[in-house]
This record gives structure tokens, sequence and C-alpha cells, in this order.
């Protein structure tokens, strides 16, 4: 099941360069789904930033895994390109759509044909299953949601 979802998100208060200090995703769909604001200190410096060639892309860790906090994960992602195609059969998985036009391809096995493709832009939120296969591209930024926590091999990347 895919679902697209329309949101803004906005950063409360810039302390520097370096920093900042909550953000909050709020859904447009109705007034009938609020999301909790959630706050947080994070460090943020460009030499936190990684590459990965492989999928077009470089990334930043905002929410890592911690046994004493919330059990998600929350990475920012730049991408231009194409993303190799993967599944977690961890966590479910929400794109919130920063800047950009991403096209997302969907399998629910790695031998079937795709079930979905869909275009996401600024503003629109998609969620990926557990065990779906799915492959992205296109430019933009994003950020990455996993619930429960994303941990070292979660990600499975298919042999195509």
């Amino acid at each position: 099941m895919v679902c697209v979802f329309f949101f803004e998100v906005a950063l409360v208060e810039v302390v520097d360069e370096a920093e900042f200090v909550a953000f909050s995703v709020a859904a447009g769909a109705s007034s009938d789904y609020i999301c909790r604001m959630v706050s947080r200190k994070l460090l943020v410096s460009e030499s936190s930033w990684v590459t990965e060639e492989e999928n077009s892309l470089r990334f930043l860790r905002l929410l890592s895994h911690d046994p004493d906090g919330p059990d998600l994960s929350v990475t920012m992602v730049e991408i231009d390109g194409r993303h190799r195609e993967l599944r977690t059969l961890n966590s479910s998985r929400l794109y919130v759509i920063l800047e950009g036009n991403l096209q997302f391809t969907i399998r629910a096995s790695e031998n079937d044909s795709p079930q979905s493709k869909l275009d996401a832009s600024k503003g629109e939120l998609v969620v990926i299953e557990r065990g779906d296969w799915y492959s992205l591209q296109g430019t933009g930024q994003y950020l990455v949601i996993n619930g429960p926590a994303i941990r070292p091999g979660d990600d499975i990347y298919s042999a195509k």
C-alpha cells in the first residue's frame, strides 16, 4: 500500500549555522490528523554529511536509534539521480519531500513487476511499508523517517 499526503515542514528555531532545535510536520489532509511536535537538539554541520555515490545521494543522520529515546530514525537526504532498489524487513518508511521531484517504483516482491509508480514533489509524503521493494529517482531533498529506527544492516539491496 502506498499513501501520499500533503504537508508543511517548518524549521521552528535556528540557533546558529550548526544547530537547529526542532522541526514539525503538520499534515494538511484534515484536522483529524495531527502530528506530534518532535523537539530535540540536533547538531548539524557540513562535515556530518555522508556521500553514497552508488545511490546518487548524500545524507545527514538527524536522529538515530537510541535505546533511551524514541524508536525512530530521521535522515535528511539530497539526491540527484537513481537510488538502487532496496527493502527493509524491520521498518516502515515515511518520505517527506522538501524540495524537487522524485519518482518511486514499488513492488511487493523482488520478482514482481512494478505494482505502482508514483511521482512525489515538494509538499508530499510517501509511505513505504516494511518488506516492499522500491527504488526512487530524481533530484531533490527529503527526510526519511523509519519506525522503528533503522539499524546497520537493515537495508537489503536487490540483485537487479
